[in-house]
């Protein structure tokens, strides 16, 4: 299972809330290939405004080769 939340409700969301969390959800696909299964998500102010988490899969190293248990 996999899970994203994000808070939109600050200053970093309100000219392109489309641009930032893309640039978010991007900083977490590399977070993730680098072999993060969770973590907080920071706006590009600094401030947290979220976590992510990832359970059930087989760990991943960078290059995303899988690598067994």
């Amino acid at each position: 299972m996999f899970t994203l939340r994000i808070e939109t409700k600050n200053a970093a969301f309100s000219d392109d809330p489309s641009y930032e969390v893309a640039r978010i959800v991007l900083e977490v696909a590399e977070r993730i290939g680098a072999g993060a299964t969770e973590g907080r998500v920071h706006d590009e102010n600094g401030n947290c405004v979220g976590h992510f988490k990832l359970t059930g899969a087989p760990r991943v190293t960078p290059g995303y080769e899988r690598v067994e248990p």
